[in-house]
């Protein structure tokens, strides 16, 4: 593997254009630089934000099952096939999310 190390340099002296959201004071900013030394500039271009993020519902041993923006739902297993009875505790967890046990059985 190629290892870039990377060095601190300072530019004196250049114009910065920032094109991006109006709140950056202290924050850390995703995106661009281009340097232009020939005519000492240089424009940041901030990344767009991100869109709406999945939000997490409920979690077993080996599965997570989230509600995605579009309002669907996704549920992931991960496991390991060298674990003991995987597949019976898969069935298991999936039969929990599935059909979830009421609280008030009498």
């Amino acid at each position: 593997m190629k290892n870039n190390s990377f060095s601190y340099t300072r530019l004196n002296g250049m114009t910065i254009g920032l094109n991006g959201q109006k709140d950056y004071n202290q924050r850390t900013l995703h995106g661009r630089l281009t340097v232009n030394k020939e005519e000492h500039h240089a424009l940041f271009v901030q990344d767009p934000p991100r869109c709406l993020r999945s939000k997490e519902v409920m979690r077993t041993a080996h599965s997570r099952l989230v509600q995605r923006p579009d309002g669907n739902y996704t549920l992931t297993f991960r496991f390991s096939m060298q674990e003991d009875g995987w597949n019976v505790k898969l069935v298991d967890e999936m039969m929990d999310v599935c059909f979830p046990v009421s609280q008030t059985n009498v």
